[in-house]
């Protein structure tokens, strides 16, 4: 038997004969951006591996059996506020290497009559935008605030949603391919039957137990590729903003989206519904001035004088219309009804109103002129984000409370130390119960000392995902651990009054994993069958 001095030695003699098909780095040369988080916290992560061709991916699984390694699958690593590539620390002291996807960026499948696309986990927002504009494809990536260099796949099995017409993005996906713990292959069942002939399903379901379900949230395996059906682009997409009173009551507003959601033939996407803190926190130049402050949240008075200077209400929502010009039009009559009860103003804009405005802007005065401009180019980018093209017009958030401002472009919260945290309940579609969310997370995050920015997405007539980013700076362990803290008094808080997450970090899911629940058992039995060595993420879910 060889004798290795660390671990280092092994993996780099391990891994050797495969140094053709994976680009490998270990101990001292791993580069640490891609071991990089939101949040200070420790990481045993020895490797970082990226397999150049899914073939390679089965001969890793069986040095990761053989050796007893702990294998932790990402896509491109960029799941900003969810713990990026870095894993759970369940590892039981045994070797622990990444094996990054990113390379893994082929789109290997597509057809464009029926909008059906076969991508690898490493094909990003911004990838799949190049390729069908290339194509003058009509058809809409599913974007995400994440920005345009995150893995569309990753998002999808993380139960990921956005707010083009195809919101829910696991629901999206049409078959499954991937590489088993036990290195045995798994293909969605009538995709495989129909492959044999040369076809390609077009049905999600398939036939028998719904099999593709497992690798959703979990460590079940390393998925090589997806099916994911694209929404169609419409001949108009038209955006409405609209602003609610200074009140402290969301029932009235929430009753009028449950109302417009509830009718599917309005072609309407996700719609948001965001607080004055979120407003803030996610605008860049407002960052700049709260980086100078101390560390303590906004107060009242600091809201609203930032609010009024910047024409901010207490809530502000947003969604869009899909559809022609017709069924848009009649939508959009019927969305002025529902929200005028509950609104003091409601603003719908396309791509020709908004032109218009931004051609007449140098006839205002220049105080109003630049206030103006900034708004209707925000808004620009709001209505190609819901047309399907990605941006990072929501990524300013992660540094609101980070030690330096957010750079012109290519932002990236990991490398930039932000620190990002990400709380994402599942909120009941009721105005009582949003007015009740709302208040347990502002009074929880002031006793932790942090703000509270909140989102509320559709994701169903029934339901919003709460997304509450806890902010704070991530170089400092300090204030790690306080948010920490903080999102352990919201989960705990959450579950006693009937708001459960959707989606935990990798650093938190042990919350979820104490809890002996009955589903537990199954899960952790199917794990057991297919990775007996554990060597796929234990502790992720299951």
């Amino acid at each position: 038997m060889n004798d290795f001095t660390n671990s280092t030695d092994l993996l780099e003699t391990l891994f050797d004969e495969l140094s053709d098909s994976v680009e490998a780095h270990f101990g001292n040369n791993i580069d640490q951006l891609s071991i990089a988080d939101t949040i200070k916290r420790a990481s045993s992560i020895q490797g970082v591996v990226y397999p150049l061709n899914v073939e390679v991916i089965k001969d890793i699984v069986k040095i990761a059996n053989t050796h007893n390694l702990v294998l932790h699958p990402v896509s491109t690593g960029k799941n900003w506020g969810y713990g990026c590539a870095v894993p759970p620390t369940e590892c039981d002291g045994r070797i622990s290497i990444i094996v990054n996807l990113s390379k893994l960026n082929e789109i290997v499948y597509f057809d464009a009559e029926l909008g059906l696309i076969e991508l690898q986990p490493g094909v990003t927002q911004g990838q799949l935008y190049k390729f069908l504009q290339d194509r003058n494809a009509d058809f809409l990536v599913p974007v995400t605030g994440a920005g345009p260099d995150c893995s569309i796949l990753g998002n999808a099995l993380e139960k990921g949603y956005g707010i083009t017409p195809i919101s829910d993005h696991f629901q999206s996906i049409i078959s499954i391919n991937a590489v088993l713990p036990n290195g045995e292959e798994y293909k969605s069942p009538m995709s495989e039957i129909l492959e044999e002939k040369g076809y390609h399903a077009a049905y999600k379901w398939g036939i028998g137990p719904y099999s593709d379900g497992l690798f959703c949230q979990s460590n079940y395996g390393i998925v090589t590729s997806a099916t994911i059906t694209l929404a169609r682009r419409t001949p108009e997409v038209m955006s409405f903003y609209f602003w609610l009173p200074e009140s402290e009551s969301l029932e009235s507003i929430v009753n009028s989206v449950r109302n417009i959601l509830s009718i599917p033939s309005l072609g309407v996407g996700g719609i948001n519904i965001i607080n004055s803190t979120r407003t803030i926190t996610m605008n860049s130049t407002l960052a700049s001035l709260r980086n100078n402050r101390n560390t303590n949240p906004l107060d009242p008075n600091e809201i609203e004088k930032y609010a009024s200077v910047h024409n901010i209400k207490s809530w502000f929502g947003f969604g869009a219309i899909y559809g022609t010009k017709d069924s848009v039009k009649s939508a959009k009559k019927f969305i002025k009804k529902q929200l005028s009860p509950s609104t003091v103003r409601i603003l719908f804009i396309n791509k020709a109103k908004l032109s218009f405005l931004q051609s007449a802007v140098s006839y205002l005065p220049k105080v109003c002129s630049e206030n103006v401009t900034t708004l209707l180019e925000k808004m620009g980018k709001g209505l190609s984000m819901m047309a399907g093209k990605p941006d990072e017009v929501a990524l300013p958030l992660a540094y609101w409370r980070a030690r330096n401002p957010p750079p012109d472009e290519n932002l990236n919260p990991a490398r930039d130390k932000c620190g990002l945290l990400w709380y994402a309940p599942i909120v009941s579609m009721s105005g009582k119960d949003c007015d009740r969310y709302v208040k347990m997370v502002t009074d929880i995050c002031n006793v932790y000392g942090f703000d509270a920015p909140i989102t509320l997405t559709s994701i169903s007539p029934f339901a919003f995902d709460s997304t509450l980013p806890i902010l704070f700076s991530a170089s400092s362990t300090t204030e790690s651990e306080q948010a920490i803290a903080c999102y352990k008094a919201l989960y705990e808080a959450g579950l006693r009054n009937g708001f459960v997450p959707y989606r935990i970090g990798s650093g938190q899911v042990q919350l979820f994993n104490e809890r002996q629940l009955s589903a537990h058992k199954l899960t952790r039995n199917i794990k057991s069958s297919i990775d007996p060595n554990h060597i796929i993420s234990p502790g992720r879910y299951v």
